[in-house]
């Protein structure tokens, strides 16, 4: 997924509030595949966590676990 990989290499340099963004439309479009929304959930939550959102990160962690 494009999407994703490009949100891990913003992720990686620090760019959170991008990949937030690229992961949140990664999970728009995702569908049914559980290993793809998986990794763009654990991004965002990443994301978040990282620009110090914690009820969204935990939010997006909670849906990683349900």
């Amino acid at each position: 997924m494009e999407l994703y990989e490009q949100g891990k290499v913003d992720l990686g340099e620090q760019r959170y509030p991008f990949a937030l963004e690229k992961f949140q439309k990664g999970l728009q479009i995702v569908g049914d595949e559980i290993q793809q929304r998986w990794r763009l959930l654990l991004g965002a939550a990443l994301a978040c966590e990282a620009m110090e959102r914690p009820r969204f990160a935990i939010e997006y962690y909670r849906r990683f676990l349900a």
